[in-house]
């Protein structure tokens, strides 16, 4: 499995947190996040659906 961190970045882009891919993920899919850059990784679902993990 996949393993690393993404990095969190407040209103004035400074840097606040780092946090595991997943929960980049949970904090898209809830409007609380945005990306500004992807790695270039994509990993599949069951569902066979390519999800990009952020940067």
């Amino acid at each position: 499995m996949y393993n690393a961190r993404t990095i969190v970045l407040n209103g004035d882009y400074s840097y606040l947190n780092s946090v595991s891919w997943q929960k980049a993920i949970r904090l898209l899919v809830k409007g609380k996040a945005s990306v500004l850059k992807y790695t270039e990784i994509s990993l599949k679902t069951a569902e066979n659906v390519m999800i990009k993990i952020p940067a």
